[in-house]
């Protein structure tokens, strides 16, 4: 919900000086539709914050896997 992804962002907020000197990513998975994670990473808007893009979670979702990937590429930085 709202509050819930402004309370994620506030709490990045806090991370994103130690993030760009160090030069670590934080990924984020999460089992929202790629249209609501999209608006959701242009709100966080910062290059060291990344999707982890979780299959386990989208295939019982009954979401479109490679259409989501295709959606979300630009973020996606996590892999297994």
């Amino acid at each position: 919900n709202k509050e819930d992804k402004k309370e994620i962002i506030q709490i990045l907020n806090s991370f994103y000086k130690i993030l760009e000197e160090s030069g670590i990513n934080i990924c984020l998975e999460a089992t929202l539709p790629a249209e609501q994670f999209t608006i959701f990473m242009e709100e966080i808007n910062h290059p060291n914050v990344r999707i982890y893009y979780d299959l386990g979670n989208s295939i019982p979702l009954k979401y479109n896997a490679a259409e989501d990937i295709r959606c979300l590429s630009k973020w996606i930085g996590g892999t297994r």
